[in-house]
């Protein structure tokens, strides 16, 4: 996402395309939409890479009855492969050519085109490939003229009743290595629209983790946006399987989907037409008409298909909540790049790794998985006091842990945990290393040393958010441990407190 303008672009065609439910290696006719042969993220025979979805298409599940807010820089409504599929009369965001300041983005409805094209470029209809979810329905949200908190709020908050998944693939500048919070009222936005979207079932987010990753100078956690627990924060990999370079690690990553990797296979969408789309008529691998291309990328682009596999979920299993849908991408996901050492196994058995989450999106497991499931019911909070971070005896590199004692929470599994560190005096959190420890073992790092284009910001009230204790216990000692890497740096760090969300089995 952040800017795709800074990415380099070329592709790598796919071949033939395979599988139908219940069929390992079965023909799928894709005359029906021209490129769909050479949208390697809906099946890949070459890589393996890709998102599962035909065997769930076999079953006639397509996204029918779900619909999804595209919050960006507008949308083509008047494209081939989308029309029929956008909502006018919800939508504020519509027509090839919307301009104006916005958040990083292409401008003139060219980023919200791509997104809306994988979510929900049409099916069978003679034209350019396929979305995810072919059959879900499209509002468009610019939020590019006046971005600001009344219309971010609005843009989260909109038909909370009728809107069943809100698509961000944009968020905070990248490469800056800075803490960013949330515009005002936008977290107020979020917890009523989990509370209130979908009668009550919850409307769900999901987001761009931030392609700042190159260097590991941003981390998703450092995005006031990203890491809120009640976001899907998504993050991207090559035809290869493996982190693609921009795309942010994080604690507070949940899944991944695929995007642009190290040999500069792009995703295949929707572009506006005429010169100002990202197909400008200038790469000569991508495609002579203009009105689609082959160079989508960043987390922009793996976004809308962690949201294409939710609609896919919703309109198989319409009463999901949307803890629900986060607990069954968790477990359904699967583990990419298995020879990367940075998997680990959480106490409660499920395989996470810093910069993929739970693993790739796989939209066959996720939905067979929604249809027979229970829901996780009410969910439980607990919520310690102020305690204090050890001051180290003799300036070193190393606190002594702080420690909090979990009893009686009544939470056996585990959702998402949040440390808030609390430091008045403390001038710049980029030398600091802050790692969270659950009495089952599992590590989060919650922060890393890392450079800053200026100072890195001030740590203090700081919420960072895991995912990687998903259904572990939460009773037991927690460990905090900050490490300096800056002889000083600790000087002014105060207290922290923990945060738990979970249920009981």
């Amino acid at each position: 996402m952040r800017d795709p303008r800074q990415l380099s672009h070329r592709f790598i065609s796919c071949v033939a395309l395979v599988v139908a439910a219940g069929c390992p290696q079965a023909s799928v006719r894709h005359d029906g939409d021209p490129l769909l042969g050479q949208q390697w993220h809906l099946h890949d025979p070459i890589g393996g890479q890709d998102l599962r979805v035909m065997p769930v298409w076999a079953q006639g599940i397509e996204g029918q009855g779900v619909t999804v807010s595209i919050v960006d820089d507008g949308v083509d409504s008047t494209h081939e492969d989308l029309a029929g599929g956008v909502v006018f009369e919800d939508s504020n965001g519509l027509g090839p050519r919307r301009t104006g300041f916005g958040p990083r983005l292409g401008g003139s409805a060219v980023h919200g085109t791509a997104v809306a094209g994988v979510v929900a470029a049409r099916a069978d209809n003679g034209r350019g490939g396929r979305g995810v979810a072919p059959g879900a329905r499209i509002i468009a949200n610019d939020v590019t003229l006046h971005l600001g908190p009344h219309q971010l709020v609005d843009a989260m908050t909109r038909d909370l009743d009728s809107v069943d998944i809100v698509n961000v693939s944009w968020g905070a500048s990248d490469m800056t290595g800075r803490l960013v919070s949330a515009m005002p009222g936008w977290s107020d936005a979020i917890e009523r629209g989990l509370a209130e979207g979908r009668s009550g079932r919850g409307t769900i987010y999901v987001w761009s983790s931030g392609n700042g990753g190159s260097g590991d100078v941003d981390d998703s956690n450092y995005d006031g946006y990203a890491n809120h627990p009640g976001v899907i924060a998504v993050g991207a990999v090559g035809r290869d399987g493996k982190r693609c370079a921009f795309s942010e690690r994080g604690a507070n990553i949940l899944v991944s989907a695929p995007s642009m990797g190290r040999d500069g296979a792009g995703i295949t969408t929707t572009d506006v037409e005429g010169l100002g789309g990202i197909n400008d008529g200038r790469q000569r691998s991508d495609y002579p008409d203009l009105g689609y291309t082959n160079s989508f990328t960043g987390t922009s682009a793996a976004t809308p298909m962690v949201t294409g596999v939710v609609a896919l979920m919703l309109s198989a299993s319409p009463l999901l909540t949307w803890r629900d849908v986060r607990v069954i991408l968790a477990r359904t996901a699967r583990v990419n790049d298995p020879e990367d050492m940075g998997w680990t196994v959480n106490a409660a058995g499920l395989a996470v790794h810093d910069a993929h989450g739970f693993g790739v999106v796989d939209a066959h497991a996720a939905v067979d998985l929604a249809r027979q499931w229970v829901s996780v019911g009410p969910g439980l909070t607990w919520h310690s006091e102020l305690t204090p971070i050890p001051v180290p005896a003799v300036r070193d590199q190393t606190a002594p842990a702080g420690k909090i004692l979990v009893r009686d929470s009544g939470i056996t599994r585990l959702e998402s945990v949040e440390v808030s560190i609390h430091a008045p005096a403390h001038e710049d959190f980029g030398p600091l290393e802050v790692i969270l420890v659950s009495p089952g073992g599992t590590v989060s790092t919650l922060a890393r040393p890392h450079p800053c284009s200026r100072t890195c910001g001030r740590i203090d009230g700081w919420t960072f958010s895991s995912v990687r204790h998903m259904d572990e216990p939460a009773d037991g000692q927690w460990t905090l441990e900050v490490r300096d890497t800056d002889h000083g740096a600790l000087d002014g760090l105060q207290t922290w407190d923990l945060r738990l969300f979970g249920r009981s089995t």
